[in-house]
């Protein structure tokens, strides 16, 4: 079905991790703070549902509600630390409020990802637990607009 290896994440991956926003807000050493083995274990291969493992993927899929009434599609494109917002209907909400709502998602990723065994071993993804991991850019497209990827 897919052109590239890619995998999805259902709304309980995302609810658990915006679930965990305010304790991971709190933790003083994020690249410690102790994530769920329900979490870690959507980022495992699941050949069962023909899901790839994130150390597999370049790119994850999401669905994200925004305001309790408006789905969006997110995609996490990992090498580039990037997650692309796709909206059916701009008009809905503006960009600060699409960005409240990816905000816990680009903080905790990068550290999320340092606990995913084999993913930190990626040369693409560049992750250290030596230093602060960077954020997850945020970028908002409408629906018909494909995206360009850059290579960092």
């Amino acid at each position: 079905t897919y052109r590239k290896k890619v995998a999805l994440a259902d709304t309980v991956y995302i609810a658990c991790m915006n679930g965990l926003w305010d304790a991971f807000r709190r933790t003083s050493n994020k690249a410690k703070f102790l994530w769920d083995d329900q979490l870690t274990d959507y980022t495992k291969r699941d050949a069962d549902k023909f899901q790839h493992g994130w150390a597999e993927v370049g790119e994850v899929y999401y669905p994200l509600n925004i305001g309790s009434n408006h789905w969006v599609l997110v995609q996490i494109y990992l090498p580039a630390h990037m997650l692309t917002v796709y909206d059916s209907n701009q008009a809905l909400y503006d960009d600060a409020c699409v960005e409240q709502a990816m905000h816990p998602m680009m903080k905790m990723l990068p550290y999320f990802l340092l606990n995913v065994k084999r993913v930190t071993d990626r040369d693409d993804l560049n992750f250290t637990t030596t230093m602060k991991p960077r954020d997850f850019d945020v970028r908002r497209l409408p629906p018909n607009v494909v995206p360009q990827t850059t290579k960092r």
